[in-house]
């Protein structure tokens, strides 16, 4: 059960197929068979959050959302899949320390299109970097949907992921962006990234020193 935006993207999506959005990689996630914590930056409504909470090992998932109508959605989706008790929520901007952000919603039609734009000086929010949100955990998997900042999100993540290298997912939506990230993580030793979502441009990142199953 997902409660969404009225004519919004993903519960359209979701009513048609009476399943999950971006169903392909939530699936590929699961075959990896995360355990302990699994963070979700950028849960909107919760459509990842509630699979993961369901339909994987996990014993914890830290769903982060910062813009507020979907993350009250995100929490009535917390409560009626009755994950609440492996669910943490934040409502805020995880990225580069102290980054002044402002926060634009996206179109009535796609509230998944909402992202976070640098500002001089401060903004209507600050970034907190994911390494210091995410703290005393086994993280296993680390899920980046929002809109453009994922390298900012990653470079604060950066402490985290060097210590515990998650298997990743990122979305990328240009080819720059798309080199620049897997630049990034090449050089703290992950694999090219593959594609893993046919609607989305959304990439797995897996680790080099870790003992994991690859699905090509």
């Amino acid at each position: 059960m997902l409660h969404g935006f009225d004519g919004d993207h993903i519960s359209k999506v979701v009513e048609r197929t009476g399943d999950f959005y971006e169903l392909s990689m939530l699936e590929y996630a699961a075959a990896l068979e995360p355990y302990g914590t699994v963070v979700d930056v950028g849960a909107n409504i919760g459509n990842h959050t509630v699979f993961f909470g369901m339909f994987t090992p996990a014993e914890r998932i830290v769903a982060i959302e910062p813009y507020s109508p979907a993350a009250d959605l995100l929490e009535r989706n917390i409560k009626a899949n009755k994950i609440g008790d492996k669910v943490v929520q934040h409502t805020c901007a995880v990225g580069i320390a102290n980054e002044g952000l402002q926060l634009i919603p996206g179109k009535f039609t796609n509230r998944g299109h909402t992202s976070v734009r640098k500002v001089w000086g401060y903004g209507e929010m600050t970034a907190r970097p994911l390494s210091e949100l995410v703290t005393d955990e086994e993280v296993s998997m680390v899920k980046i949907d929002v809109e453009g900042y994922e390298l900012e999100v990653l470079v604060g993540a950066l402490e985290l992921i060097t210590a515990q290298h998650p298997a990743l997912f990122v979305e990328a939506s240009s080819r720059r962006r798309q080199r620049e990230i897997g630049g990034l993580l090449s050089s703290v030793g992950y694999y090219s990234g593959i594609r893993v979502s046919s609607g989305t441009k959304t990439f797995a990142y897996l680790p080099r020193n870790r003992d994991r199953k690859v699905i090509q």
